[in-house]
């Protein structure tokens, strides 16, 4: 009997194969050496699996070196204007340094600062919130000078300014029985540093809009322009004009038009075993002629209505500054 599972099993692993190289095949296939048929001008940012930070047109036009560091970049994040980049960099886990890029200049400015995990740029493009090790801070950069403003509590979520740019909002929860979180929502208003709490419930996520929700309190959000290696993956997207791009589970790449009609592009490679797709980030480029494709070493464009691909580059963590 085991004998027998083991021969289907291989079987199994053959098909397997068999449609990854199809797939891979399909794609390979596809895929021009250059963008230089787009009929569009937009510049992205990219690191070059991880190490720097570069910008280029969609094109294939104007590389240009952004930003040059002796450890890799993690992160980095436009201030709600566009004018700065917030540039993280990395050592395994270990934060390293912290910058401030002026993009009209081209100069970084580094910050005397540690951060660990994610700035968040204040309404106001002169300040921004980060941790470092047990303690939120709040950096100006014009003054150059920080503020301690809250002690991290051990069970928390994010936290957020509001669009006022004068309040803080965080969420502190308790894991219950069966699956059951209770968290209390609090503010921070700046001028007083007391934290203030709002309201708590018992809820089946440890969720921070869930508690906000009814409160209709305004969030400021500047996640848009935050981008990371290594970032959430995304296997399909649509535009308000109805137009969509989407994976199934065989690794087949779809397009729809604002008008319904659907057209099957091409295969993906997928790795069968593991559960992912070798293309694993859609984004459209603004003006939804154009999608630029993601896959862990290299970045592709799309043209959904022809099917026409082209690598762009090698690197990961594109982005661009979204108003």
């Amino acid at each position: 009997m085991k004998k027998v599972i083991g021969i289907f099993f291989s079987i199994y692993l053959l098909f397997l194969a068999c449609c990854f190289s199809y797939a891979e095949e399909e794609f390979y296939e596809k895929v021009l050496f250059d963008t230089s048929w787009v009929k569009q001008e937009f510049p992205i940012y990219f690191a070059p699996y991880a190490q720097d930070l570069r910008s280029i047109n969609i094109d294939g036009t104007e590389l240009k070196e952004v930003f040059e560091t002796k450890y890799p970049v993690q992160e980095y994040q436009f201030s709600p204007d566009g004018k700065y980049l917030n540039i993280l960099t990395y050592s395994g886990l270990e934060p390293k340094e912290a910058y401030l890029l002026d993009r009209e200049t081209n100069q970084p400015q580094l910050l005397e600062i540690i951060a660990q995990g994610t700035l968040q740029w204040a309404p106001d493009n002169q300040r921004f919130l980060y941790r470092s090790r047990d303690y939120f801070y709040i950096y100006n950069y014009l003054t150059k000078e920080r503020e301690k403003v809250l002690e991290r509590p051990f069970y928390f979520t994010n936290i957020y300014w509001d669009e006022t740019g004068e309040n803080l909002y965080f969420m502190e929860y308790q894991r219950l029985d069966q699956g059951l979180f209770h968290g209390k929502l609090f503010r921070l208003p700046l001028a007083t540093r007391e934290a203030e709490l709002l309201r708590e419930a018992d809820t089946g996520k440890a969720i921070f809009q869930e508690l906000l929700k009814p409160l209709e309190i305004e969030l400021f959000n500047n996640e848009k322009n935050r981008f990371r290696w290594g970032k959430r993956k995304r296997y399909s997207l649509t535009l308000e004009s109805g137009q969509k791009l989407y994976q199934d589970e065989a690794g087949d790449l779809y397009y729809q038009d604002a008008q319904g009609h659907q057209q099957r592009l091409f295969a993906i490679p997928r790795d069968y075993l593991k559960g992912f797709s070798y293309i694993y980030n859609f984004r459209w480029i603004p003006g939804g002629k154009y999608v630029i494709m993601q896959s862990e070493t290299e970045i592709f464009i799309l043209e959904p209505s022809t099917g026409k691909v082209g690598k762009l580059t090698d690197g990961n963590a594109f982005g661009w500054y979204k108003k």
